[in-house]
């Protein structure tokens, strides 16, 4: 979550700075929009870490359980 707030406030400066130096809007705007996408590729990738970390730890908890119930 830290890494995402950094993301964000490190792209809120270059908007900030993108904006002060008289680019054109329309460019901004792509820049933006490229940079959300580029975010939440970022954002899935993690979320897919996580499920299969979860996944994973469940089909340990599954096999430990069976195992008590086999001893």
């Amino acid at each position: 979550m830290i890494m995402l707030y950094n993301r964000i406030i490190k792209f809120l400066l270059l908007m900030n700075i993108l904006r002060k130096s008289n680019c054109h809007h329309l460019w901004l705007h792509q820049l933006i929009q490229l940079h959300m996408q580029l975010e939440m590729e970022v954002l899935n990738q993690q979320m897919k870490q996580l499920h299969i970390f979860g996944d994973y730890n469940c089909q340990i908890l599954t096999v430990e359980k069976a195992a008590n119930k086999l001893s």
